[in-house]
């Protein structure tokens, strides 16, 4: 199953030392070692303008209740630097930046 979650501050704020919590699984795969992959794609500009690399993919085994948890908040705050005072850009040295 895939899907895709688009976060995008509307005050123009990054709350860059905040977590941001991703959590994605299946309550009915019983698979013991059924793993969930997420890959984080970061870029500057319009929304369906999706680069082809994610910056990061990161798997993890589904828990108990079909979940797995990951805080992508690190990966993020790393992307970006403020750009003014209300506001932040991606670094340019970043993934997906020309």
């Amino acid at each position: 199953m895939a899907f895709e979650i688009y976060q995008q501050p509307l005050n123009n704020y990054l709350l860059s030392r905040s977590p941001i919590i991703v959590v994605a699984g299946d309550k009915a795969v019983t698979d013991e070692d059924y793993r969930v992959v997420i890959q984080v794609f970061a870029w500057d500009g319009d929304q369906t303008a999706i680069p082809s690399d994610p910056i990061a993919t990161l798997d993890k085994v589904q828990d108990d209740e079909g979940r797995a948890k990951f805080n992508i908040g690190q990966i993020v705050a790393d992307l970006f630097v403020p750009s003014s005072p209300t506001g932040y850009a991606l670094v340019p040295s970043a993934p997906g930046m020309v």
